[in-house]
């Protein structure tokens, strides 16, 4: 596997990371300006750390994903690691109105062991996050639940040589619906029109998760002519195609961060057997 790159955590940043990140809870974390002072206090105090954030934000920034291996397990050292990337924000990380670090256990239900198809994460709200963090505590014992990633630039590549519409694809008129509200008085949920790719090259980005559009197309079937519906067919068409997505079996201590516009994430099914799986998840503005 030669994407995403793997970077390994030394033992002794790893302890005193934890230790430095520690010092503060994560309902405190919550505020931005303690993330950078718990982000500058482990700076100076964990010696050798400064290097390692510098050459792991460079890695995503360069390549829309990273892999770093031996991470430790507490809550608080994620969030002030992630905070490198930005500000680690609560907003839809888990159920309404979210949470600074969200546990993904496949033994809480059906929507963590079922398969996930490619996507990206905060595709209806105004400011989409900009990263998303993933660490695993605990694999699945059946070593399923595998974590799939696309690049955009392949994405745009392959379409290109499938001869697809993709100016139609950079139309800002596809349909994300937010979810359904708790209260049925509170009318429909808002549909927000957006392009599923912009850019080219390395720099191009995409925004999709089939089920919001979906349920954007049922609240707005007027929003997508013939034109639009076929480029669309034409891209979920190749998400599908071999070869195109990485699959990535995250081992314990591993922490994959990625760029939530330069890289679709899914999840292969997590049989009845691997109910172990247990991820957390933090999503970044930057």
């Amino acid at each position: 596997m030669t994407w995403p790159t793997r970077i390994g955590m030394p033992g002794g940043i790893r302890t005193a990371l934890d230790e430095s990140a520690a010092r503060w809870s994560v309902d405190q974390l919550a505020r931005p300006e303690v993330q950078r002072r718990a982000l500058e206090d482990a700076g100076r105090n964990v010696a050798g750390l400064r290097d390692l954030l510098g050459e792991v934000t460079e890695t995503v920034h360069r390549s829309g994903a990273v892999l770093v291996a031996g991470f430790p397990h507490g809550s608080s050292a994620l969030v002030v690691f992630a905070a490198a990337l930005g500000e680690v924000n609560a907003t839809y990380n888990g159920p309404a109105p979210g949470r600074l670090v969200h546990d993904l256990v496949a033994a809480a239900g059906a929507d963590y062991q079922k398969a996930d198809p490619p996507h990206n994460d905060s595709v209806f709200i105004e400011r989409p996050h900009a990263f998303i963090g993933l660490l695993c505590i605990r694999p699945s014992g059946r070593q399923d639940g595998l974590t799939e990633l696309i690049r955009a630039a392949d994405v745009v590549d392959a379409l290109r040589e499938r001869g697809a519409d993709l100016e139609a694809l950079q139309d800002p008129c596809f349909p994300f619906a937010e979810p359904e509200p708790k209260d049925p008085s509170a009318g429909p949920p808002a549909v927000h029109l957006r392009p599923v790719l912009s850019g080219e090259g390395t720099g191009a980005t995409v925004l999709w998760r089939p089920t919001r559009v979906r349920a954007g197309l049922r609240l707005r079937p007027d929003a997508l002519d013939a034109r639009h519906r076929a480029a669309l067919a034409a891209f979920e068409a190749v998400l599908t195609e071999p070869g195109l997505a990485t699959r990535v079996l995250l081992g314990a201590s591993d922490l994959l961060l990625l760029d939530n516009r330069r890289a679709l994430h899914g999840r292969t099914p997590v049989a009845p057997g691997g109910n172990d799986r247990h991820l957390k998840r933090v999503k970044v503005h930057a």
